[in-house]
């Protein structure tokens, strides 16, 4: 990309400044020591020499060039910079362009460089914006336009959230930008275990984009969801098979077993469980996480149990955006680890906050003493239920 990019731009300084002077004057003796020292510029960023570009650019000589060329010189100096790794510095000289430009030649040659400062930047929903006004503006380049098209239906979905895509939908009203955008919410959708709904979505695009530049996207994507409604959907569990929890290990694979039997007698989709021994150890319970990992089918994992391995396992599945039930735990902070990490008990909290409310509403006490075991878990309740009492108005004695 880094390579199409230096000759797009290559290209575009010589053709767009060429327009604005004498053409004959340039193989003559009559060019000017600006636009002689400008090509000069342009020469050293082709050999790959920006520092010497922007030095050129620095020159006294170019304070009083014309609004045109002003533009060249700003875009070129956007374009060292870039070259450079120097994408923060890049930003405010192309902005600078689309702000103030009369001549208009270089607004998408912009918007495009942006785009690419953004991406590398970390910021790819900034990125898409950019290449997607290009595509949007009826007067641009077919050449550029197709470039930040294909950027566009090529940027994983991954790295856009969902409310990027359907903010940035909104701000175009135009069908094409419309498919490529729900391409990439469908994708989304199969992420997360959607799939009637990325089939749905992705189905009415293949249908009526035939040679639209996002077609063969759409066919993949669709050839995909199909493979994925033939393939078992895979639940990862894990338990002890060893040690204190074990009987509770067997009950919960019991559980899993008569929910996995009843879903798949009602539905054509079917699922199977793959069961992974904890042994109730942190190690042995990340370990067991990364062999589930293996394949690729896999939706989810319930499990483990224990507090420890919990711990141990929560930060690999936030890692690997696989989402990860724990049955037991009841740690308050627990599902404050990422976005993937769930809890199915209420955490110690909540329970206090129940039970508080019980006794205050339903059985009409108002005095209350606590007492808690002398651990993090204990000091949270105990300062949870001090300031709750306070506030529903009831006593504290002890």
């Amino acid at each position: 990309m880094k390579k199409t990019l230096k000759i797009l731009c290559y290209i575009t300084i010589i053709v767009l400044f060429c327009e604005t002077v004498n053409v004959q004057s340039l193989y003559g003796n009559s060019i000017s020591k600006t636009d002689s020292l400008f090509l000069m510029a342009v020469a050293y960023y082709n050999d790959g020499s920006y520092s010497e570009t922007l030095n050129i650019l620095k020159k006294p000589l170019f304070k009083d060039a014309g609004s045109t060329m002003k533009e060249y010189i700003l875009f070129l100096r956007g374009q060292s910079l870039y070259e450079m790794g120097n994408y923060t510095g890049s930003l405010p000289v192309l902005k600078n362009i689309l702000n103030y430009s009369t001549s208009g030649k270089l607004v998408h040659e912009c918007h495009y460089l942006i785009g690419h400062c953004y991406y590398k930047m970390g910021l790819p929903a900034q990125a898409l914006r950019e290449y997607l006004i290009i595509f949007n503006d009826d007067s641009r380049s077919s050449i550029l336009s197709k470039k930040a098209a294909m950027n566009a239906v090529n940027m994983y979905a991954d790295e856009l959230t969902l409310q990027d895509l359907k903010s940035i939908k909104i701000e175009f009203d135009n069908p094409d930008i419309e498919k490529i955008l729900d391409l990439k919410i469908g994708c989304k959708y199969i992420k997360s275990g959607n799939i009637a709904a990325a089939d749905s979505l992705v189905g009415k695009i293949q249908k009526n984009s035939r040679g639209k530049i996002y077609y063969k996207q759409a066919i993949k994507l669709n050839n995909y969801i199909d493979m994925l409604k033939k393939q078992d959907v895979v639940i990862g569990l894990i338990i002890p098979r060893e040690g204190e929890n074990k009987e509770i290990g067997k009950q919960i694979y019991k559980g899993a077993e008569l929910a996995r039997v009843e879903f798949n007698e009602e539905t054509p989709r079917k699922v199977s469980i793959i069961v992974e021994d904890s042994k109730n150890n942190p190690i042995e319970g990340v370990m067991a996480f990364r062999r589930l990992m293996n394949y690729n089918s896999v939706l989810g994992v319930i499990g483990p149990l224990n507090k420890d391995v919990c711990d141990a396992v929560s930060i690999d599945s936030d890692y690997k955006k696989i989402p990860v039930i724990f049955p037991f735990t009841n740690n308050s902070k627990f599902s404050e680890v990422g976005e993937y990490v769930f809890q199915v008990n209420a955490d110690d909290i909540l329970h206090t906050k129940s039970a508080l409310d019980y006794a205050f509403e339903k059985l009409d006490l108002k005095t209350f003493a606590l007492l808690t075991p002398v651990n993090e878990s204990g000091q949270d309740i105990a300062e949870f239920f001090m300031r709750y009492v306070e506030k529903i108005g009831g006593t504290l004695v002890s």
